[in-house]
């Protein structure tokens, strides 16, 4: 079977500014011509930690009560519905109040449990990234097949997309990576342990001063299926890759995504009930924890030790408005990334799926300087 992602290749840094972007389909390939801007000498940026005290997100009681306007909205759109007495503009002006320093680069990621159904409520999806304004986004569990493709690629001008769909059954998985600032190379393979690929559950952008790798690690299954296969193959292998990464190209490593584990008791609503339950294993939370004896830093809890806050929450028994929920989603990084990290927040209030976006914010002006004249990236 024909894979339905771009081949690995290399960008130089010297190539003219005009480049041909190929998304590759099982069933025709679609090309975008679009202006890739090359990568800007790298300028000093100012140090990270006299911009983390503006940065750093605290929940409001405004925000509190929006949870439950969201989980109203939420219950309603699993059913694929919209609920008309919500305002989510009070969300996103809140988001746009924010401060947000000169030359930092903003990173989003977010499972959103099946694009197509977000693609139903495209003013959400839409206002909520021309709010946020990320200089990269990172979707997970988008469930879409090739087909699709064009009609998401349409609702957002000015970034530069990278899709890693299911090959082996459709309506399942599949990463996407939007991006202002064209990476040096793109791949969709776990190199050597390829044999995790079909699945498309990784994206790995490199850029200028660090590796980005997006990814939906597997879920264990319900009656925990697979979790022999995520423990005892995944993740020892995604291990063992992310080192690989490192010392291949001499860069720290930023990983994001669902990483379906709740680390620790502060991580989940009920620890004690679930401790058989996919994501909350004793093996699984041991596997994560050698990711972080590796040389990796949950930012979240680095920056927030005692915080009880989480990023999933099931549809059932209104869990978000009384957040029951786990923390399933991070930002790790290696450690000489972090003194760059500025803040890292969730979007609880922001609607749409039953996990919430994640946002990290780090002062890295190789990339950032990019933002201004990447946005002027025209849309095919």
């Amino acid at each position: 079977m024909k894979r339905n992602v771009s081949r690995e290749r290399k960008v130089s840094t010297m190539e003219a500014p005009e480049k041909v972007i190929s998304v590759k389909r099982t069933t025709k390939t679609l090309k975008r011509t679009m202006t890739a801007p090359a990568m800007l000498v790298p300028s000093e940026a100012s140090p990270a930690k006299k911009l983390r005290r503006s940065t750093t997100s605290v929940q409001s009681k405004s925000e509190t009560k929006l949870v439950k306007a969201v989980s109203r909205t939420d219950s309603v759109a699993s059913e694929g519905e919209d609920d008309p007495g919500i305002d989510v503009s009070a969300i996103f002006r809140q988001i746009s109040s924010e401060e947000r320093p000169q030359n930092s680069l903003k990173i989003v990621s977010w499972n959103v449990n099946g694009l197509r159904a977000l693609l139903k409520r495209q003013d959400l999806l839409v206002n909520y990234i021309r709010t946020e304004n990320p200089d990269i986004l990172c979707l997970s569990e988008t469930k879409l097949d090739t087909s699709v493709i064009q009609s998401v690629s349409s609702l957002l001008p000015g970034y530069i997309e990278y899709w890693n769909c299911c090959e082996t059954k459709k309506g399942y998985s599949g990463t996407v990576l939007f991006t202002k600032v064209k990476p040096l190379s793109i791949t969709y393979t776990m190199g050597k342990h390829a044999d995790h690929d079909c699945e498309g559950r990784l994206i790995n952008a490199e850029y200028a001063s660090f590796t980005l790798i997006t990814v939906y690690v597997p879920n264990s299954g319900q009656k925990l299926e697979r979790l022999g296969y995520r423990t005892t193959s995944w993740e020892p292998d995604f291990r063992g890759y992310v080192k690989e990464m490192e010392a291949q190209r001499g860069k720290p490593v930023v990983v994001c995504g669902d990483l379906n584990v709740a680390h620790q008791a502060i991580d989940i609503h009920s620890p004690k009930t679930n401790e058989k339950s996919a994501g909350y294993t004793k093996e699984e939370r041991e596997q994560f924890g050698l990711l972080l004896q590796q040389g990796l830093v949950d930012t979240f809890r680095h920056f927030h030790p005692e915080k009880v806050e989480y990023t999933y929450w099931g549809y059932r028994f209104n869990a978000r408005a009384n957040n029951k929920g786990w923390r399933l989603d991070y930002f790790l990084v290696s450690n000489p990334f972090l003194p760059k990290v500025l803040s890292v927040s969730h979007r609880t209030t922001i609607p749409g799926s039953d996990h919430c976006p994640i946002v990290l914010l780090c002062a890295d002006t190789q990339v950032a300087a990019e933002q201004t004249e990447a946005a002027t990236i025209p849309s095919s």
